[in-house]
């Protein structure tokens, strides 16, 4: 494992960091080849492309951290995500459905991928600026310290083709817009285009589309070919 000495950016600490996946590495698997490489469009350069191997990583956690984190949060999660995936059932474009969650696992599991965009220092990540609320999730996920799970909303669609089948071979960083005047940030990963917002003050229409308190999670669908940032990338490629 390759490592290099820093300040883990969770608990603070001296350390030698780890490489950490922002998005987990399990999203990474379907993209890959038998040499375990996968194909990221940069948009410059004579092939408008580049080879990516793991997925895309930064030095940012200790090896404790790193292990609390995919201990604690990711392995929950991944188990309640295929839980409610276990039926393998195709939800057709325009169609909607209602996953049921661990509430705190939830939040915690995509505050995660949301703080690590933020402290990251790779171009990828860097739509991605929390500000104030960085440091307040900062100690949310490190110790627990009272942050109001209202001020963060995540929305999903699932990205599909014309059958239902989910569009999950693709990984795309965040890109940053507003919603309900809200800033928000749009990353795409197993097959879902999830929406995080964060603020200072509840909004309604936010919650609607969030995880509720107790643990029910809208997911709405959509043909894959209908979203923008699809449409960018592949002019990007061209």
């Amino acid at each position: 494992m390759s490592m290099k000495s820093g300040i883990c950016g969770l608990c603070k600490n001296e350390a030698q960091l780890c490489e950490s996946h922002i998005i987990p590495e399990v999203f990474y698997t379907k993209l890959y080849d038998s040499q375990g490489r996968a194909l990221g469009i940069t948009g410059v350069g004579h092939k408008k492309s580049a080879v990516v191997q793991k997925g895309l990583r930064d030095y940012l956690l200790c090896k404790d951290c790193e292990t609390l984190r995919n201990r604690d949060v990711e392995q929950p999660y991944m188990a309640q995500w295929q839980l409610n995936n276990e039926t393998g059932n195709k939800l057709l474009p325009d169609e909607s459905i209602v996953l049921k969650f661990d509430h705190d696992i939830f939040i915690r599991y995509h505050l995660y991928i949301l703080f690590l965009a933020s402290i990251a220092a790779t171009p990828d990540w860097s739509e991605v600026s929390l500000g104030v609320h960085e440091e307040r999730i900062r100690k949310y996920l490190f110790d627990g310290t009272m942050l109001d799970p209202s001020l963060f909303s995540v929305a999903g669609t699932l990205m599909v083709e014309k059958d239902g089948t989910a569009w999950d071979r693709v990984v795309f960083p965040p890109r940053q817009y507003r919603l309900f005047n809200q800033r928000c940030y749009g990353l795409t990963f197993g097959g879902v285009r999830w929406g995080y917002c964060i603020s200072s003050h509840r909004n309604r229409h936010l919650e609607a589309v969030s995880i509720d308190k107790n643990g029910n999670f809208p997911l709405m669908s959509s043909l894959y070919s209908e979203h923008q940032h699809v449409h960018d990338a592949g002019r990007a490629l061209q």
